[in-house]
């Protein structure tokens, strides 16, 4: 009831074993790990956008027809800030800051007329550098993370090459060890044939008559 047997290239024996092999699988794992603790301690040098707005609108209704605080304002705020950590252990930041109102208070706008109006803009950008002299001050310091993700991605793969190389080498061991035992085998199997052969013929002479007792033991 045994199915008959299959042919394997080396190839595909080495591909089948690659493929199941719980050690190399784990070993990939952990070069992707590796990749993305990589990218995450090259990610602490990135630009950081951070960015908010908001808009407000006071009423203020009259107290008398002649009250020059009566009236209405608009406002709009908006904050744009960029910043970036530096190699060199310091930070440079760009704060970008819009500040606007239209108001039709006769008392903001510092006028007596009732129907005046008057907008008010206040732009402003302010540029920050910030850097350490003492502690925590170069690269050996703020690339130590990326130096240690570097060597950790270096081993992670050499393993890996490692234990690819250890499973192609066995494969291979084992491929040929089975290709001498198929062949082995079949010469055992000739060889039981042959001497199948020669005991029915042993035995057809002894029946005749031609073969003594002692002749036929041997």
């Amino acid at each position: 009831g045994a199915p008959d047997p299959v042919g394997v290239s080396l190839r595909d024996a080495i591909t089948r074993a690659v493929g199941g092999n719980i050690q190399l699988l784990k070993q990939n794992v952990a070069l992707r790990t590796s990749d993305g603790n990589f990218v995450a301690a090259i990610g602490q040098f990135d630009f950081t956008l951070g960015a908010d707005a908001s808009f407000l609108h006071n009423v203020t209704p009259p107290i008398n027809a002649d009250d020059h605080n009566a009236g209405s304002t608009n406002g709009a705020t908006f904050d744009l800030i960029l910043s970036r950590a530096l190699e060199t252990g310091g930070n440079l930041t760009l704060d970008l800051q819009g500040r606007g109102s239209k108001s039709t208070q006769a008392f903001t706008c510092g006028s007596t007329d009732m129907t005046a109006s008057c907008p008010i803009y206040m732009p402003s950008a302010t540029l920050t550098f910030t850097q350490p002299i003492l502690r925590g001050f170069g690269r050996e310091i703020t690339e130590a993370n990326l130096r240690k993700a570097r060597i950790s991605q270096d081993l992670a793969l050499l393993n890996r090459q490692a234990q690819a190389s250890n499973t192609v080498r066995d494969t291979i061991i084992a491929y040929w060890e089975l290709a001498y035992q198929t062949q082995d085998l079949e010469i055992q199997r000739f060889s039981e044939q042959l001497a199948r052969e020669q005991l029915r013929t042993t035995e057809v002479q002894v029946q005749v008559g031609k073969m003594g007792d002692l002749a036929a033991a041997a």
